[in-house]
């Protein structure tokens, strides 16, 4: 038996063995075998040698630092920046205006003169007034004189105190329209439209008949051409160019989280650095379009940033809770195994896995509860493709590193510096 399980070193059967005189007929077989198998591997290392360098991997790593940052939980809705100061001025007197002070373009302050119309008819009208007045309180002061207790002079007396109220009155509306016959700025601002001449009639209200075929044609002309010529429309308009607002909608649920004075976060388009306001205004009653209501918000922008026009389009952030000191590291950093999450933790140059506990999302930020000190350094492995992406779906080396947070770390590695984070769209991350 041992002789018949016994093999040569080269694979040969020994002499005495079994049909040991046709091994030299079974030998072609054999080198067929292997020819076949040095061709395959000769076209094995060909194809490899030519498979695009798309198909290869490089493994990219990175530091990033644990750092102390502002999370914010905020509504995004966007509107149009808009000069938060916009007045129409007219005068509240009738008469004929006088003077016009301004041209549109100029620059006024608050309390500039504007215009200026004829006083002489409400200084008839004032003086009028005062002569009533002091014939009303004459009768009231006789009936009182001659009081006797009766009913009729408690009555007289009545009377008399009524008419000094209506006369009083009166007294103190003419003086208002002899105060309103200079018009003056309200506010500070340029002003965009002058609705008035001189030589014009203005004003809400008016005297005389307009006028009909019986009436003298003098005098019923005269009042028909003024009351057709007063007008209330506004004769000045004034922006101002200081303070700026934006007008915004939101849901119903969004408005609900939001409250006045809450702070607020601008981009506008073509301004470079971000710009900030507070919430002025919440509106409660809702405009309906397509099925879904919206509710007004009003932001006012604070301080005097640069480059803000009328019209530029805005993206406004509207914080409604802001968490400060929160340690967060990039989200790529966190790996799971059996529901655990971890990171690879540097210690002495060295990473090592070590256990973390995850909070909220910030974009590509998470927050670390647990298992992180501020400072800490993680590492950061990526299997990157890199070379060409002949397939088109591949994506190449910086396409890649940006998908994994790698373009948000400054000189290639050296952490994170401070500074506040915004999500719109918050959640927990769970550990697993």
């Amino acid at each position: 038996m041992l002789a018949r399980t016994r093999h040569r070193a080269d694979g040969a059967a020994p002499p005495d063995a079994p049909g040991g005189g046709r091994r030299r007929r079974r030998r072609w077989p054999w080198l067929v075998a292997a020819g076949a198998a040095v061709v395959a591997g000769v076209g094995a290392a060909w194809l490899i040698w030519w498979t695009p360098q798309a198909e290869a991997e490089n493994v990219i790593t990175q530091t990033a630092t644990a750092s102390l940052q502002t999370l914010d939980k905020s509504v995004t809705a966007t509107g149009s920046i808009a000069q938060a100061v916009n007045e129409t001025v007219s005068f509240e007197a009738s008469g004929t205006v006088l003077t016009v002070e301004v041209s549109a373009g100029d620059m006024v302050e608050e309390g500039q003169t504007l215009a200026t119309i004829d006083t002489l008819r409400l200084e008839a009208a004032r003086l009028e007034a005062a002569a009533t007045l002091a014939q009303s309180e004459a009768t009231l002061a006789a009936a009182e004189a001659a009081a006797d207790g009766s009913t009729a002079s408690d009555a007289k007396i009545a009377a008399a105190e009524a008419q000094v109220e209506v006369a009083a009155a009166n007294l103190e509306t003419a003086e208002a329209n002899m105060a309103d016959a200079v018009l003056l700025a309200p506010v500070a601002g340029q002003v965009t439209s002058v609705g008035v001449a001189v030589g014009d009639l203005v004003g809400t209200s008016t005297s005389g008949s307009t006028g009909s075929s019986g009436a003298p044609g003098g005098t019923a002309m005269g009042a028909a051409s003024q009351t057709a010529s007063t007008s209330s429309t506004a004769a000045f308009t004034i922006i101002g160019t200081e303070a700026w607002s934006i007008a915004l909608s939101v849901s119903d649920s969004d408005l609900a989280l939001l409250e006045v004075g809450g702070q607020a976060e601008i981009t506008v388009d073509g301004a470079d650095e971000t710009v900030y306001g507070v919430i002025s205004s919440l509106g409660r009653v809702a405009s309906t379009s397509g099925g879904s209501a919206s509710f007004p918000v009003v932001v006012d922008v604070t301080g005097q940033p640069e480059g803000l026009l009328d019209g530029l389009s805005a993206s406004v952030e509207l914080i409604y809770e802001r968490r400060v000191d929160v340690l967060t590291i990039p989200l790529s950093a966190i790996q799971t195994e059996d529901g655990v999450a971890y990171v690879d933790k540097l210690v002495d140059s060295v990473a090592t896995r070590t256990e973390v506990t995850v909070g909220e999302t910030a974009g590509s930020m998470v927050e670390i509860t647990s298992g992180l000190a501020e400072g800490d350094q993680v590492q950061i492995t990526v299997a990157v493709t890199t070379g060409s992406d002949q397939s088109g779906d591949g994506g190449g080396l910086e396409e890649r590193m940006g998908e994994f947070g790698f373009d948000q770390m400054p000189g290639g590695g050296g952490g994170f510096p401070g500074g506040e984070v915004g999500f719109p769209q918050m959640g927990p991350v769970p550990n697993g």
